[in-house]
């Protein structure tokens, strides 16, 4: 009689350690499950962040042709400069007469923080500078190949003559001064606007689509 009980004592047991080991497969597939789930977009977010941090993004004093106060300024500010993919000549400092004919004023493409603002120098000087929409860099990046993210926002000079032209072909209304630049601010191979000073304010005009 005690071996009996003995016996059903170990029956007992072992079908009791099976259905665990069978509840605990149980779990860690369904855990397993959720775990994959989750790690794609994960990923997916760990990689556009990756890009993110390692846009190039180039030290004021490495552009020659910026000025020492304009250099000091962008220093001050916690300024680098972002640099479009594969770019080789440094990029996103322009030239132009952008707040009038009368003198040459410096943009410049400022990250601070990993969020790009358009900085003007008017007359290059340091006591008047305009910020242009920051947006962060993040939202600059696109595909490019090959499974490459890379940094795809660019400031160039629009020239009277380019912007009468966009609005035209947009059939939108051109400021009616139209006798200095203004400023491209493109998100590389898919559209871009103008910012354009006119009348006291930056005006926002079409620019490729």
């Amino acid at each position: 009689m005690a071996k009996l009980k003995h016996s059903r004592w170990c029956c007992l047991v072992l079908i009791l350690m099976v259905c665990a080991g069978a509840q605990a497969q149980i779990t860690d597939l369904a855990n397993g499950d959720r775990g994959q789930t989750a790690v794609a977009p994960r990923q997916a977010a760990d990689t556009w962040e990756r890009a993110d941090i390692e846009t190039v993004r180039l030290p004021p004093s490495v552009f020659a042709g910026l000025s020492p106060d304009v250099v000091a300024d962008l220093d001050r500010e916690g300024c680098t400069i972002p640099q479009p993919w594969r770019t080789v000549e440094p990029a996103n400092v322009v030239r132009g007469r952008f707040m009038g004919s009368g003198r040459m004023d410096v943009a410049v493409l400022c990250s601070v923080k990993r969020v790009s603002s358009i900085r003007v120098y008017r007359g290059g000087s340091t006591n008047d500078v305009a910020v242009l929409n920051p947006v962060p860099d993040r939202g600059f990046l696109q595909n490019v190949g090959r499974g490459e993210i890379g940094f795809s926002r660019a400031i160039y000079v629009a020239d009277p003559e380019y912007i009468r032209s966009q609005q035209a072909a947009y059939g939108a209304p051109e400021p009616p001064s139209m006798d200095h630049d203004g400023i491209i601010d493109a998100f590389s191979e898919k559209a871009s606007i103008v910012w354009y000073w006119h009348d006291q304010e930056w005006l926002r005009l079409r620019g490729n689509d």
